[in-house]
This record gives C-alpha cells, structure tokens and sequence, in this order.
C-alpha cells in the first residue's frame, strides 16, 4: 500500500475551493463502505497482513486503528471550522 503526501494531495484536488457539505458527505459515504467491509470481516480476516511504504508491516486491524485516528483529526478539523 504506498503512502502519500496529504499536503500535495490537498493541492492536487483543490480542496480548497470545495464546498465544506459537499465534503462531509463525501466522507460520510466514504466511512459508511469501510465500516460495512470491516463489519463483514472474519475474527481471522483482521490479522491479515500487508506491507504500507510508510508504516511497514500492518494487519487489517492495524489499518482500521489508523483509519479511525485519521477520521478523529478531520471531524476535529471540521469541528473547528464551523
């Protein structure tokens, strides 16, 4: 899984210039398939393991953890903007 810089991301796709409801949405959505894919996991389907270009070995677990840290930045980023 390669990494990538979230600053020259927030550049590429112009966030900037999007509109904040639009977004939530976006994220919303985005979050509601991951946790339909993890909910649909088996108790040994968490330990599998691949390899992040940043962050080196992970498991399936490892990658939810980050995700939900992630998402506790952004709603706290949001949060401030309103």
């Amino acid at each position: 899984m390669p990494g990538y810089d979230e600053g020259q991301l927030t550049i590429d796709r112009n966030y900037a210039a999007t509109d904040p409801r639009d977004q939530a949405r976006r994220f919303a959505d985005g979050r509601q398939k991951v946790v339909a894919y993890l909910k649909g996991l088996k108790d040994d389907e968490w330990e599998r393991v691949f390899y992040h270009s940043e962050r080196g070995r992970q498991t399936v677990y490892d990658q939810a953890v980050t995700i939900l840290g992630h998402d506790m930045y952004h709603l706290e980023q949001f949060t401030q903007y309103l």
